[in-house]
């Protein structure tokens, strides 16, 4: 980028000196003087920053050095600059890498980091992008930019974080200039999974009704809440009330990940004391560690001098199969109460039977139809008692999913005919449906020892009139023992259920 040039006076008398040049990218280190006889200055010729924002191509100066004071030794040297096409250089904003965290489970802040990748040389370039680990996703992974083109490369969480268990996790997302290697570079990718934090939950959703005559009893008196921690980290607990007649059984407590404990809000005997009217107090669940799932459940009591609609019990569990159940209606208060029921859900599968209407008490018969899902339902019927004190009332039917289940077992049996002999299966299949699933097909399948299973035959269901039914399986290799099970299909290919495996 520079050189040297010595002056010398080699004669016997003093003399000026003069140096010019004629371009801007070339800078004089001294430009005139004086030299006494055998006198020497050394002038240095140098390439400036001008000659950065030349294009690619050849350049020339000269350097004149002159003699002022009689001309003798003049001279001039050239200077030539060649300015080839710089190669293309990757360079990568910003410099920092995507640190994000959040939950098991998700969602993870952030879960994105933008990278600005710019070609900062004078030729086109090739690049790519690249991550090591499956639960980072970029938006492009390949491609070519032009001198001062940029793109935009995205670094993402995916879903496949939501899988990961707490701990920290790291990626390399390295980013290479395939064309020159110039300005290739990695970005460091840190996911940290924290165990998901305590969460509250109270259940039932409902509060506690009460209803009864000034002085009590009072139906209900009490209800159990069940207190649960969802979340993955212990949390603390407190339960509050406001008014003198009720009671909690607890006030306070700690829950680890997943466990519960039960708080009874009950009505207590300062409640034989309230006058004719509705009353009201809250019970407040509170989460003390992080406030995830505070919540509150009302109290209602009313005490009445008239009829007062009781209807027991409050919810009925039943089996999957058709059926029936019953509830208890009664008027605790005084007057006569005439009331009705219906079904206000679930009616599909729930009537009443008996019971629709009555004076005071009765007794309600509700018939349900078998549940053909294994998902449990859940249906209400309601009791109205206009001008009774606790109306209306609702009370739920929570049916249980249906069950199906298969047996199977068999015999391993030789056969003969002439001097053909050949060994076979019989499989006996016995079906447990009672809710009449539909069935699309039944697949038996075997598998030899050491061998894959296979399927070896498949029968359809509406072919299957007999319970238990047959099915032969032949040619049977009598060195070899065979393992066998069934599957019942619906019309989608789901599984309805699989058998027991035998070994013949």
């Amino acid at each position: 980028s520079s050189l040297p040039y010595t002056l010398q006076n080699v004669g016997t008398t003093w003399l000026e000196w003069r140096a010019s040049k004629t371009q801007d990218w070339t800078d004089l280190s001294s430009t005139s003087g004086y030299l006494a006889p055998g006198a020497s200055r050394t002038v240095t010729v140098s390439i400036n920053a001008e000659a950065e924002g030349l294009a690619p191509g050849t350049y020339g100066d000269t350097v004149s050095f002159t003699n002022r004071t009689n001309g003798r030794g003049n001279t001039t040297r050239p200077v030539s600059l060649t300015v080839t096409a710089a190669a293309g250089a990757l360079a990568v904003t910003p410099v920092t890498g995507l640190t994000s965290t959040g939950p098991a489970g998700g969602p993870f802040s952030p879960e994105s980091q933008a990278y600005t990748l710019e070609n900062t040389g004078r030729t086109s370039l090739d690049w790519t992008a690249a991550n090591t680990q499956s639960w980072t996703t970029l938006s492009a992974a390949a491609g070519t930019l032009a001198p001062r083109e940029s793109t935009t490369v995205t670094v993402s969480i995916n879903a496949g974080a939501d899988l990961l268990p707490a701990g920290e996790y790291g990626d390399t997302i390295t980013f290479t200039n395939t064309t020159s290697g110039s300005g290739t570079t990695s970005r460091a990718v840190t996911l940290t999974v924290t165990a998901p934090p305590g969460v509250l939950a109270v259940s039932p959703a409902e509060g506690l009704a009460s209803a009864g005559p000034e002085g009590g009893p009072f139906t209900p008196d009490s209800r159990t809440y069940t207190l649960e921690n969802t979340g993955g980290t212990a949390i603390d607990w407190t339960a509050s009330n406001t008014q003198a007649w009720t009671t909690l059984s607890a006030t306070s407590g700690t829950l680890e990940a997943g466990a519960t404990a039960a708080v009874t809000v009950s009505l207590n005997a300062a409640a034989a004391g309230l006058a004719v009217g509705d009353h009201s107090d809250t019970v407040s669940f509170t989460n003390t560690t992080n406030g995830n799932g505070d919540t509150s459940r009302a109290v209602t009591l009313t005490v009445t001098s008239g009829p007062t609609l009781i209807v027991i019990p409050a919810g009925r569990s039943v089996a999957f199969t058709a059926g029936t159940t019953t509830f208890e209606v009664s008027n605790t208060g005084g007057g006569t109460m005439a009331w009705t029921a219906a079904a206000v859900s679930g009616a599909e599968w729930l009537t009443i039977q008996s019971g629709a209407s009555g004076i005071d008490g009765g007794t309600i018969v509700v018939a349900f139809e078998a549940n053909p899902s294994d998902a449990p339902r859940a249906g209400s019927i309601r009791v109205t008692a206009p001008g009774a004190a606790g109306s209306p009332r609702d009370v739920t039917v929570t049916q249980a999913g249906s069950s199906f289940g298969l047996a199977l077992s068999g015999q391993r049996l030789v056969e003969k005919a002439w001097i053909i002999q050949r060994e076979y299966a019989r499989l006996t299949v016995t079906v447990d449906n009672p809710a009449s699933v539909p069935v699309e097909s039944y697949v038996i399948t075997r598998r030899a020892e050491g061998g894959p299973e296979e399927p070896v035959q498949q029968v359809a269901g509406s072919a299957v009139t007999t319970n238990p039914w047959i099915a032969n399986d032949a040619f049977l290799d009598p060195a070899t023992s065979y393992t066998y099970r069934i599957v019942a299909l619906d019309a989608g290919g789901g599984v309805l259920a699989q058998s027991n495996e035998i070994t013949l």
